[in-house]
């Protein structure tokens, strides 16, 4: 049985998403980048499961709360319990993907299961492959993809605003697909964060 939240029912996900990338995959998708049609970033974060529903957080998040995920500026922790429009959509799905419930959440709503560890900086180079760290960053940059000159291992993401973070990425490892960790009803922390 998965955990009770307080929120706020909808009739269904008021946003038409498609996928960007996978950011950590383990025999599956457990946390990805989506945008919607005006090209805002969400995150959609696994977070709970029963027999026969996954269930899932999505949030916006602007692209210097992004970089700095990337950059192991920012936890995952910290983007979590700070959404810039102050709220999540906690959305349920059937194994066929179809949304049986959705709720706005408020960050403070969130049991402590649901949320990452403290330290949860992202490791980069773990799990994107090379297609993932383009579309990342043709999603980054606004559509340009980075010119052939530079190699995918380099990519750079140099920000306008000088006090954003610069975005260096060493994108060696392959990704990681492990098998699924059995139930996975509690996070096991140590598989999922660097």
């Amino acid at each position: 049985m998965m955990e009770f939240v307080e929120g706020c029912r909808i009739d269904k996900l008021p946003l038409m998403l498609s996928e960007v990338a996978h950011l950590i995959y383990l025999d599956g998708p457990l946390l990805s980048l989506v945008k919607n049609d005006h090209d805002e970033t969400y995150v959609q974060f696994w977070c709970d499961a029963d027999e026969q529903t996954n269930r899932w957080l999505f949030f916006r998040i602007t692209n210097h709360q992004l970089v700095g995920y990337l950059t192991q500026e920012v936890t995952l922790h910290h983007l979590v319990l700070n959404p810039p429009d102050g709220f999540l959509y906690m959305v349920d799905m059937d194994a066929e993907s179809n949304q049986t419930s959705v709720s706005f959440v408020l960050p403070s709503a969130l049991p402590e299961i649901y949320l990452p560890p403290e330290e949860s900086y992202y490791d980069v180079g773990s799990q994107l492959d090379d297609q993932e760290k383009i579309s990342l960053f043709d999603h980054l940059l606004g559509g340009q993809t980075p010119s052939e000159s530079q190699e995918i291992s380099g990519i750079n993401y140099i920000p306008d605003d000088p006090a954003e973070p610069r975005m260096e990425l060493d994108c060696r490892a392959a990704r990681v697909a492990p098998d699924r960790l059995g139930h996975i009803n509690k996070l096991s922390q140590a598989h999922y964060w660097h």
